[in-house]
């Protein structure tokens, strides 16, 4: 018989390690990674680093735009995005213990929008009725009665 904890751990196991990004709004951003069970078990038996280090990119230029240190097993973590309106990607990078690193995942690219509405300062917070993401100038001459 398979103990609970045992079960647990083994059914957290990802088919692979992955690393995604995920834009909430202007404000916000969502990154998550997964392990596969033979990667947790190594930080688990401190073959690596138990610190990750996530650094986010400027999508195009591949330019450093921010760089945050976590638990290998934090799984997530929200990002306020360093600018609005541009495309960012993310990479999760392994520690051993004796210093060595490479970079273990590369995540999709993502966009976050400027903001609501267009030309809004960067500290704008809009109210809960209004929305976050604008209809496309191509879109506005569409009315619920035309269709």
């Amino acid at each position: 018989m398979t103990d609970a904890k045992t079960y647990w751990n083994e059914s957290l196991g990802s088919a692979r390690d992955r690393l995604i990004i995920l834009p909430r709004g202007p404000q916000s951003m969502f990154v998550y990674w997964e392990w596969t069970a033979a990667r947790s078990a190594l930080f688990r038996a401190g073959k690596l680093d138990p610190a990750v280090k996530i650094r986010l990119f400027f999508a195009g230029a591949n330019s450093p735009a921010a760089e945050y240190a976590r638990p290998w097993d934090t799984l997530k973590m929200y990002i306020e995005p360093p600018q609005r309106g541009r495309q960012y990607y993310a990479m999760l990078e392994i520690n051993s213990p004796g210093g060595g690193h490479h970079t273990h995942l590369n995540s999709n690219t993502i966009l976050i929008p400027s903001g609501f509405p267009a030309g809004a300062p960067e500290d704008y917070v809009p109210s809960s009725g209004e929305r976050m993401l604008c209809m496309p100038s191509s879109m506005e001459a569409i009315r619920p009665e035309h269709l």
